[in-house]
């Protein structure tokens, strides 16, 4: 099921856009469940505040110690965007880059 919804452009004209049932879920979902989620967020803010150093540089540095990429997970995720690429030319010029790069 898919509703339409009415906007304007910069220019006045009338713009139509749709919402996928997808989407009405995914809405529907967040509407019944927003008290759950908001107790969630706010245990988590509750729980930042308590823990984490009142300065703004030693915060930054707390946040960072919590999740800092490893070199597998910048690995997993180059990979991820290389996979993406559609043009097969373009997939062996990275290739090459990259073959260039790890020859030192």
């Amino acid at each position: 099921m898919s509703s339409a919804l009415v906007r304007r452009d910069a220019f006045g004209q009338v713009k139509r856009s749709f919402c996928t049932a997808t989407i009405e879920s995914d809405r529907t979902w967040l509407l019944s469940n927003y008290p759950k989620i908001e107790a969630s967020v706010r245990r988590v803010l509750v729980a930042a505040v308590q823990n984490l150093p009142p300065g703004q540089e030693d915060r930054r540095l707390a946040l960072a110690a919590m999740y800092a990429p490893t070199d597998d997970d910048h690995g997993r995720v180059a990979l991820d965007r290389f996979k993406a690429i559609k043009a097969s030319e373009v997939q062996r010029a990275i290739a090459a880059k990259i073959a260039r790069i790890a020859e030192g």
